[in-house]
């Protein structure tokens, strides 16, 4: 709950339950994401990691997660050509393999990983898929051909 007192200021009040029916309630100040002073931590033993500490918190918060997205072309024996985008790209193409999605890939027999490229944000990604689609076949091709130019299948390192 966050109230605003006469100056404006916001405060954040918290409701802890001790017992049965017995309550305390402690008021920090609340400056958009809630920030505590330092001793919060302190004072319950709470250690952050180094990178926190270090005031490279958001960097190390992005990596730490490590969560990227993928986007890439699939192809068939036949030449037909396959343009996604996942963020578990073992798995999705697994899937394709496997023939578990079903629509154009599972119709066109569209197995063989030929093209990949990671991206940071899912944003990024999607953008990145829309571009491609857009493109002529032969545009295509040349992006895959200057990774794979003998169109081998990287599933194997796609990790």
């Amino acid at each position: 709950m966050t109230t605003v007192n006469q100056q404006g200021e916001g405060r954040r009040t918290r409701t802890l339950y001790a017992g049965r029916k017995e309550c305390a309630t402690r008021r920090f100040q609340f400056k958009g994401a809630a920030t505590r002073p330092p001793s919060f931590r302190a004072q319950r033993g709470i250690s952050l990691p180094p990178c926190f500490r270090s005031g490279q918190a958001v960097e190390s918060l992005l990596v730490a997660i490590d969560r990227s997205y993928y986007v890439y072309i699939l192809a068939s024996e036949s030449g037909v050509l396959y343009t996604g985008m996942t963020n578990n790209l073992v798995r999705r193409v697994w899937q394709h393999k496997k023939g578990e999605v079903p629509g154009f890939t599972q119709r066109y027999n569209v197995k063989k990983l030929v093209w990949f490229e990671s991206h940071a944000n899912p944003t990024s990604a999607i953008e990145r898929e829309k571009q491609i689609k857009d493109w002529r076949r032969a545009k295509r091709v040349a992006l895959i051909e200057a990774k794979n130019p003998q169109w081998q299948d990287l599933s194997g390192s796609a990790r």
